[in-house]
C-alpha cells in the first residue's frame, strides 16, 4: 500500500469530497474525469480534514507524470468521493488533458450517451 493510501484512505481521516465554495486555492475536478491506470500531467489533489484539525487543507494524492492507479479510483468512489482538485495554476494543462479525454470517451461505444452528456457538462462547466 502507497504512503498515500496508508495515510489518507484509511477509516481514521475523514476525506470532504464537496467542493466548498470558500476555497479559491484550488480547482474543484470531478473523479469520474481522470482516467485510471493512465498518466496524468498535473498534480491532483484531495481535500482532508483529519481527526483532530478543524480546518481542511489539501493533500497531493497523484504527482504531475505519475499514473493515477485505478484501485485508488475505486477506493475514492467505494469513499464516495466525487470531487478532486488542481491548482488553477495548471487549468491549462487539465484543459487539454480533458479534451483529450472528452475525444477518446465520445469515439467510445462502451460509453453512454448519458454518460458522455455528463462528461462534456463537466469539462463545459471547467
Amino acid at each position: 500500500m502507497s504512503h498515500f493510501q496508508d495515510t489518507y484512505l484509511q477509516a481514521s481521516r475523514v476525506i470532504l469530497g464537496v467542493p466548498s465554495t470558500e476555497e479559491k486555492t484550488y480547482v474543484p475536478l470531478p473523479l469520474r474525469q481522470l482516467v485510471g491506470d493512465k498518466e496524468v500531467p498535473f498534480d491532483v489533489y484531495l481535500k482532508v480534514k483529519t481527526q483532530g484539525h478543524q480546518e481542511p487543507h489539501f493533500v497531493r494524492c497523484c504527482a504531475r507524470g505519475q499514473v493515477f492507479q485505478r484501485q485508488w479510483q475505486r477506493k475514492m468512489v467505494e469513499l464516495e468521493i466525487p470531487w478532486v482538485y488542481f491548482h488553477p495554476d495548471d487549468e491549462p494543462v487539465v484543459l487539454d488533458y480533458l479534451n483529450e479525454q472528452l475525444g477518446t470517451s465520445l469515439a467510445s461505444d462502451r460509453i453512454s450517451h448519458q454518460e458522455k452528456a455528463m462528461l462534456i457538462y463537466d469539462v463545459t462547466l471547467i
